[in-house]
This record gives structure tokens, C-alpha cells and sequence, in this order.
């Protein structure tokens, strides 16, 4: 038995990450304003362009720089220096191929890869905070991870693999394919994913306790994050309106984190910074408004003098370096990453399977 003001205040946070208003203010809904865009597009014809670069500059930009943060934590630092080729040397190397095959006017293969990678990447992010939900619920997390992994790739996979023909870029590489290929393939990796499911929801069946509803609500919302693809025929207007939430879900995580974390001004300039900004949440909005406004006016000065090679080149290295960077910095396999990330966001309190 517990005291009752113990009782009441673990109550309010068990089974979430922070709490029910961050988690589904910041975690959850903005993955279904999706088809919030979408409909804003429908009834506002002729506006897809000023929708899609406008949820890029003041969502995308902030949140792909975001990712930099982890290079001013000290620790951090010490770490990737033991690493120094990866965490360092791999960027250059990034940038290099990707001007390389510009250069050599692949851009539909490049567009292809990128389209393609941001569904693994979103998938994976949903993934991984659906791994902090079940952990804090009481899950099964070595049983259960693997099915919810190939579960959200597969379901989320499908969907974009079923309309990627609209593509532009992405339909010149099929027309290598027989015409039912595509759709062979996107039924195949559905299937796969609703098998996972299923197998997922067995084992979530065979907990002690019930599964929580944060988890239950979070892998509804990941998997309904992939609906723009079925309401627009617009695939580029369906990536961007599914990578709003994504966007937005991603830099609420890392503030999170980051003002747990930094909660004390300690350590060198950078890592002070982060203090500064975590705890300042106003400041912090102020400087995401002045990375899209400089974004946005980078965009069409280059575009109002004719460099378009340099826009669709610089646009493309936002993007694929943060596919990269956030590759190696959510990469909780390793030791060292796991302790400077998971402490911070599965918080003991918050255990579900810790009341009793």
C-alpha cells in the first residue's frame, strides 16, 4: 500500500512518458494532422505548394536540425570521438555521394531512395517510442518488439508502397517492373504487416496486466500517420502532411529529453546552451520561427535566381543528413547511447508494472 498523495501523483503519470497532456499534445495527435491538411487542401484547391513548403520550413527545418543537439552533449562528444569516422567523417562522406549522384543526374534514383527511406525512418521512430510506452506499461519488450516493429513497417510500408506509382520519380524505376509488380509487392508487405499485428496483439493479450491505454492509443495513431496516402492523389502533398506530425512529434521527444536532461547548467559552452534553450521553452519557439524564416527566404532567393540544381542539392542534404545523424544518435543498441538516452524518458515512476 502507498500513501495516498503518493497514490494520486504516480496515478496521474503511470504508463506515460510525461504525462497524459505532453504525451498526446505533443506524441500523439499531431500524428492525425495528416488529414487535417489534407482536407485543407480539398477545400482550398490550387494551394498544395504553399501547404507542402510551408509545413517543410516551420516544422521540417527546425526539426532536422534538432538532431544536432546531440553533438553538444560532453558525454556525447567523448563518445563519438571513439567513433570519430562514423559520427564525423560519415556526413562528408554523405554529402559527397549525394552531390556525386546529382552530379551524374541521377536525382530520380536519389528522390526514389529518399522517398523510401522516410518511411522506414518514420516507422522506426514510431517504433521506438512505442518500445518506451510498452516498457513503461509492463510489456514483454525482448517478446513483443520485434512483431510491433515489422508490424508498423509493413502497415506503413504498404500503404506508401501501394500509391508510390504516383511518384513521379519513383514510377520511372518501375517501369522496370511488370505492371502487377508494384501491387504484388505492396500486398505482400501489408500482409506481412497485419501478420505482425496479430501477432502483436497475442502476445500484448498474454501480459499479467492489461495493456495501457497510452500504448494502445499511440500504436493507433502510428499506424493511422500513413492516411494522407489514402486521401489525396497528391503523393507529395501526402508525404509532407504525413511528415508534419512526424516533425512535430519528433521535436517534442527531443525537448523532452533534452529539459530533463540539461535541468542544470554544467559542462562546456554547447552543453550550457542546451540548458539554456530546454528550460526556455518561449526561446526556444522563437529560434524554430527564425530557422524557418531564414529557411524559407534561402529557398526563394535561390529559387528567384534560377538555382535550382542548388535548392534541390541543399534540400536533399538536410534530409539525408538527418536520416544519418539520427541514425547513429537513437542508435540504443549500443551502450553508451542507451545510457544517455533511456534514463531520461522510461522514468521509474512512470512504470506501470512498479504499482502494486
Amino acid at each position: 500500500m502507498r500513501t495516498g498523495q503518493s497514490e494520486v501523483s504516480e496515478s496521474d503519470v503511470r504508463g506515460w512518458i510525461a504525462s497524459p497532456r505532453y504525451d498526446l499534445g505533443l506524441l500523439m495527435l499531431p500524428l492525425l494532422t495528416g488529414p487535417l491538411i489534407c482536407m485543407v487542401a480539398r477545400f482550398a484547391p490550387g494551394h498544395e505548394t504553399a501547404l507542402v513548403l510551408g509545413t517543410f520550413f516551420v516544422f521540417g527545418m527546425p526539426h532536422y536540425l534538432t538532431s544536432y543537439t546531440f553533438y553538444l552533449d560532453d558525454a556525447n562528444r567523448s563518445y563519438y570521438r571513439t567513433r570519430w569516422m562514423a559520427f564525423y567523417l560519415g556526413p562528408v562522406a554523405v554529402v559527397g555521394l549525394l552531390t556525386l549522384s546529382l552530379a551524374l543526374h541521377l536525382y530520380d534514383l536519389v528522390a526514389a531512395g529518399v522517398a523510401l527511406w522516410n518511411v522506414y525512418h518514420v516507422a522506426r521512430q514510431s517504433h521506438g517510442i512505442l518500445s518506451i510506452y510498452r516498457q513503461l506499461g509492463g510489456g514483454d519488450h525482448q517478446r513483443e518488439r520485434t512483431a510491433a516493429n515489422l508490424a508498423l513497417l509493413g502497415l506503413n510500408g504498404g500503404v506508401f508502397i501501394a500509391v508510390v506509382h504516383r511518384h513521379p520519380s519513383t514510377a520511372r524505376l518501375l517501369a522496370w517492373l511488370p505492371p502487377w509488380g508494384p501491387g504484388a509487392i505492396a500486398a505482400l508487405v501489408l500482409a506481412s504487416g497485419l501478420t505482425a499485428l496479430a501477432i502483436l496483439a497475442w502476445h500484448m493479450a498474454r501480459r499479467p496486466i492489461r495493456p495501457a491505454l497510452p500504448e494502445m492509443a499511440f500504436l493507433l495513431a502510428s499506424i493511422l500517420l500513413f492516411a494522407p496516402f489514402l486521401l489525396t492523389h497528391d503523393v507529395t502533398l501526402a508525404v509532407a502532411s504525413m511528415l508534419t506530425g512526424h516533425y512535430i512529434q519528433y521535436v517534442g521527444l527531443v525537448w523532452l529529453l533534452n529539459s530533463r536532461k540539461y535541468a542544470v547548467p554544467a559542462g562546456s559552452w554547447g552543453q550550457r546552451g542546451l540548458t539554456w534553450l530546454s528550460q526556455r521553452l518561449p526561446t526556444l519557439l522563437a529560434v524554430f520561427l527564425i530557422v524557418a524564416g531564414a529557411s524559407a527566404l534561402l529557398y526563394w532567393a535561390a529559387f528567384d535566381r534560377g538555382a535550382v540544381a542548388l535548392t534541390i542539392w541543399a534540400f536533399n542534404v538536410v534530409v539525408l543528413l538527418h536520416f544519418y545523424v539520427d541514425g547513429l544518435c537513437w542508435a540504443l543498441r549500443h551502450p553508451p547511447i542507451r545510457k544517455a538516452i533511456t534514463p531520461f524518458l522510461i522514468l521509474p515512476d512512470h512504470r506501470r508494472a512498479a504499482v502494486t
